[in-house]
């Protein structure tokens, strides 16, 4: 004997979402087909919905889990669809139609239903009567000369080459002068700058081997960098004239007993050459001597001063002040 319950949850869960899905059974699907006319067009029949079985597996939410959102326990969710499975196979394995109560049969995976307005969510509309607006046809009068110099050209004014491209030319003409003036100065930038860059290029590569004892020895620098002064020798002696008395002048060389011994303190370590400038200019600007280092790929940046006349410590706790708490003595 069939249950009696799943028929009324079946049409409650049809009218509120649609579509309900019985796993090993099939789907049902209420469509919707719009207003449309009837026999003429002076009859017009409302919306409805019929519904659609369809013997497929389109997968969840099935049947039990909308009743189960619906407020249903679950277990007696479960316990309604699995008896419409088991009287849906009991009919199949007898070769019988599939009766649902009060909607309709199921016979060869084709759903009959018992009234067709039994799905219907639009049931009690009736047909409505229309009456179509006639628009009357407008008749296009043309003027018995319509066709005057029809076969004659427009008469237009005539684009000369002087109107065609007389902008043309003073355009390109402000354009190259432009690009000639941006030249130029890019010239007489580099001009100028030339100068600064050799200086720049002019102080010695530091070496990347130091001592141990947080200091740079002379042997570690050029001779360049040791001396304060050094002796330029012309490349030919100047004769003094008869009338002026000549004078010799003592050169005054650098005292080679006290060599200055500088040191430097790292501020920061760079991967990129713009950073490691940036931080130099601010060493510069704050009064320092700036040191620069290339090491293991990555530029160190710090400040260089005078081992002999400075402490160390006490100059380092004033460096990590002022500029970075991390600076530390190169070794």
């Amino acid at each position: 004997m069939q249950n009696q319950e799943y028929p009324r949850y079946l049409y409650r869960m049809l009218m509120d979402y649609g579509r309900v899905y019985i796993p090993d059974v099939g789907v049902f699907t209420l469509e919707y087909h719009e207003a449309a006319n009837g026999e003429t067009i002076f009859n017009l029949k409302p919306p409805l919905t019929k519904l659609n079985f369809n013997k497929s597996d389109e997968g969840k939410p099935d049947f039990a889990t909308l009743l189960h959102d619906s407020g249903m326990p679950e277990d007696h969710a479960q316990y309604i669809q699995a008896s419409f499975q088991q009287d849906y196979q009991a009919s199949i394995e007898k070769n019988q139609p599939f009766v649902i109560n009060g909607l309709g049969k199921i016979i060869n995976q084709i759903f009959l239903p018992d009234d067709e307005q039994i799905f219907n969510k639009y049931r009690g509309l009736n047909d409505i009567h229309t009456q179509p607006i006639m628009v009357a046809s407008k008749e296009v009068k043309h003027d018995e000369d319509y066709l005057y110099r029809l076969n004659q050209q427009n008469a237009r004014k005539k684009k000369s080459w002087l109107n065609e491209y007389f902008w043309a030319i003073p355009i390109s003409l402000i354009v190259l002068t432009a690009i000639i003036l941006w030249l130029l100065s890019n010239d007489i930038r580099t001009i100028k700058h030339t100068p600064k860059q050799v200086a720049q290029q002019n102080p010695p590569e530091m070496v990347e081997v130091l001592p141990a004892e947080d200091t740079i020895t002379d042997d570690d620098m050029p001779p360049s960098v040791v001396q304060d002064t050094f002796i330029i020798e012309p490349n030919e002696p100047q004769k003094p004239s008869a009338s002026e008395p000549t004078v010799v002048q003592p050169v005054i060389r650098p005292d080679a007993s006290a060599p200055t011994t500088d040191c430097a303190i790292i501020l920061g370590v760079f991967k990129y050459h713009k950073n490691a400038t940036r931080m130099k200019r601010d060493i510069t600007k704050r009064g320092y001597e700036s040191f620069i280092m290339d090491h293991n790929g990555m530029r160190r940046v710090g400040i260089r001063y005078n081992c002999d006349t400075t402490n160390a410590e006490a100059f380092k706790e004033k460096i990590r002040q002022e500029f970075n708490k991390d600076a530390w003595i190169l070794e």
